[in-house]
């Protein structure tokens, strides 16, 4: 069972395992400079955690963290690797998992820019 807030990865620390949830609602949570934490995107029942692993990085980018106490399957990052290293189809496969939780990355930070700069648009119109 992982509670409230577990955390999955930290940003820029070694990923010590890899996540698969059940139940959940995980956070993956960019950090900015000054300080304040931007969600960039969540992860559910259809996803995983680990995706730096997938492309050859053992460390993470961004904080994961869940949301709600639930359940997920884990397994410890190097054996992991290990079925990376000795599967043929597994990584490729893995590869299209990421591609499009990447993508769905991009897609939400290009509509939040629309929305901000139509907000800085209507304020410097307004002055």
């Amino acid at each position: 069972m992982l509670e409230l807030h577990t955390p999955l990865e930290n940003a820029g620390h070694k990923i010590e395992y890899v996540y698969f949830p059940c139940s959940v609602l995980a956070s993956v949570v960019a950090k900015k400079r000054w300080g304040a934490d931007a969600e960039v995107s969540i992860i559910g029942f259809e996803g995983m955690t680990g995706s730096a692993l997938v492309m050859g990085d053992d460390r993470a980018t961004h904080d994961g963290f869940i949301q709600m106490t639930s359940q997920a399957l884990a397994i410890d990052a190097s054996q992991f690797k290990a079925a990376l290293d000795t599967s043929e189809t597994l990584r490729p496969f893995l590869m299209r998992y990421v591609h499009a939780f990447h993508t769905s990355h991009l897609h939400r930070f290009d509509q939040r820019a629309m929305q901000n700069r139509g907000t800085i648009g209507s304020m410097a119109t307004d002055v």
